[in-house]
């Protein structure tokens, strides 16, 4: 998880850590929090994140791989 204030470039360091992680076997996800007063719940970054993480599994790739 990256925290930071805004503008400090933590999108830029995650996007440019992205390739190392998949080379790694890994899976790098992005969720967004959002300003107070807009519509968001606090865990839509992990929503956001675990989304992303479901669209890219192959439908027939068996659970936990």
């Amino acid at each position: 998880m990256v925290m930071g204030e805004p503008g400090v470039a933590k999108t830029a360091l995650c996007e440019g850590l992205r390739p190392n992680v998949a080379e790694r076997c890994g899976y790098a996800q992005v969720g967004h929090r959002y300003e107070r007063g807009a519509f968001a719940l606090s865990c839509l970054p992990f929503v956001e994140a675990f989304r992303s993480y479901v669209s890219q599994m192959s439908p027939t790739s068996p659970a936990g791989n």
